[in-house]
């Protein structure tokens, strides 16, 4: 629970980073957010006791979801809402899911925007192309995920292929999908 609430927590910097909404202060806060999260969640699932872990990531948080108001959510804001609610699956744990694919699928239009994950990160961007730090930030988060053991397939949570067609549909009328970096249209994109 506690990784996939930090790691939902990260879905929301990196959606309000690449959201059209952005700005310096949303960009100035989401990325301190990032930072933490990517720094403190491994030393807060390996030593739970660890005070100073744990308050950072609360901070980090308070920091991400701050700036939902401002800057916006995305496509995957939108998959964890229709997930969570056809197959009860928790906001953590569809957005460790679902938050690398969109990544991937928004990349042509926000390379530029992922390689502030990747600083955040700490993945080393010198002299890397803008796309190729936006591949490092991708790897970056599915690494996060592999170490935190959480679920990184749909089929792993209980969604069937049989439900995608819904999903999709319902993904094209939720309110945050509306506000993606990269247009989505249609289902099949979805």
């Amino acid at each position: 629970l506690w990784a996939g609430t930090c790691l939902k927590a990260l879905c929301d910097c990196i959606e309000g980073i690449c959201s059209p909404g952005h700005q310096p202060y949303s960009d100035a806060l989401l990325t301190a957010a990032a930072e933490m999260i990517f720094q403190n969640l491994p030393v807060s699932v390996a030593e739970p006791l660890d005070l100073a872990a744990r308050g950072r990531l609360q901070y980090a948080s308070w920091m991400a979801v701050g700036m939902l108001l401002i800057a916006g959510g995305g496509l995957a804001a939108g998959l964890r809402h229709q997930i969570g609610a056809m197959r009860n699956v928790p906001h953590g744990i569809a957005s460790t899911i679902v938050i690398p694919h969109v990544m991937e699928f928004n990349r042509p239009v926000v390379a530029e925007r992922l390689a502030l994950i990747a600083r955040a990160a700490r993945v080393d961007v010198a002299g890397r192309s803008a796309d190729e730090a936006a591949q490092g930030a991708i790897a970056a988060v599915r690494n996060l995920t592999r170490q935190m053991e959480l679920p990184t397939r749909l089929r792993d949570v209980g969604v069937q292929r049989e439900d995608f067609d819904v999903i999709a549909d319902h993904v094209l009328h939720d309110f945050t999908a509306r506000t993606n970096p990269r247009p989505v249209s249609s289902k099949e994109e979805i």
